[in-house]
């Protein structure tokens, strides 16, 4: 476990294999993005916590928190509410179990920093406080401590923010890391291969917004990039596969490629999960806004519940809350696009 805790992925896979402790190579294996392998070992452990952990990051959420709720595992069931930006839920399962890391990652993505930094420190959180460091913009404090680490990932993810696309790569492959890959491919718009890393690291959202993106793709015809996106993203959500995310996604295209009957349509199907309503009814609203349907959209964004979204998500809708009226004499033309 001290091996693994420092990131030095070879002795602790040694040590576990001397022991024959399945638990311990699934946490390697985990480590490793193996997520396959990870969930043999963690069943043959019968490990549902770790099953719960590796279905994570499979982003197969439902199955996810079925394993974190047989485990009673609070802490993964907070982190399955975290990757769904129900900050609410998510607070109050790591608040169950006084789980500091799950409340400092809550606090980072409300960008209550103070708050963080207090509940990082408070167990010597290092990669939490390389997180805080690098959402503050505190690009060399954020290396130093990610090469403290030893994460490579956590690397990839500073050299991205810095546009050192050709460092962010080599980090990023080092780690096994498909969708940081996948973002350093979109950043330099080599969007076949972005949308490929996506695909493997189970990220189909990524994959509609690089649809989405691609310009080389054209704006018309069944092939073009909306047209694409559109078919991808309502597969995805019919094989289950990030359902609420991929339908609002499909909404935005649908939006653009000229139709936003059908985007009202799609994004209340995605209000229909658990924990979505609030990001459809951003959504939502944006979409009536351009549409110049203000009291439609005026309701929609009322709608919106702080801890149900991100912070940034939450002040863009109070934000449009705070504009809309001034738009309401200046009798404009319905929008194509946001």
């Amino acid at each position: 476990m001290v091996a693994l805790a420092r990131k030095r992925l070879d002795d602790a896979e040694r040590a576990f294999q001397a022991v024959g402790d399945h638990r311990g190579l699934g946490l390697v294996a985990h480590h490793r993005r193996n997520f396959a392998q990870a969930l043999s070992h963690f069943e043959q452990a019968g490990d549902d916590s770790g099953r719960g952990l590796t279905l994570l990051g499979l982003r197969r959420l439902e199955e996810a928190t079925a394993a974190f709720t047989k485990a009673n595992d609070w802490s993964g069931l907070g982190l399955v509410a975290l990757s769904q930006k129900d900050i609410a839920a998510a607070r109050s399962a790591f608040a169950k179990v006084e789980d500091h890391r799950g409340l400092g990652l809550c606090a980072l993505e409300e960008e209550d920093f103070a708050t963080a930094e207090a509940e990082f420190t408070q167990i010597g959180d290092q990669e939490g406080l390389c997180l805080l460091a690098l959402k503050r913009g505190m690009l060399d404090e954020a290396l130093r401590l990610a090469g403290e680490q030893n994460d490579a990932s956590l690397q990839g993810m500073v050299y991205l923010a810095k546009n050192d696309l050709p460092a962010a790569e080599r980090a990023f492959a080092a780690a096994n890391d498909a969708n940081g890959l996948g973002d350093v491919y979109s950043a330099g718009r080599r969007f076949a291969e972005a949308r490929a890393a996506f695909e493997l690291a189970h990220n189909p959202v990524k994959v509609i917004q690089s649809y989405r993106n691609d310009f080389t793709l054209g704006e018309e015809g069944e092939n073009s990039r909306h047209a694409q996106a559109i078919a991808y993203g309502l597969k995805a959500a019919a094989d289950g596969r990030m359902p609420a995310e991929c339908l609002c996604e499909v909404a935005d295209a649908q939006y653009h490629a000229g139709d936003p009957a059908a985007a009202l349509v799609t994004l209340e199907r995605a209000a229909q999960y658990a924990g979505a309503a609030s990001e459809a009814a951003l959504r939502r609203g944006r979409i009536l806004f351009y549409q110049r349907q203000y009291q439609a959209a005026r309701d929609a964004f009322t709608s919106v519940k702080p801890g149900e979204v991100s912070a940034i998500a939450y002040r863009a809708a109070t934000e449009s809350l705070e504009v809309l009226d001034r738009y309401r004499d200046l009798n404009l033309a319905s929008a194509t696009g946001f």
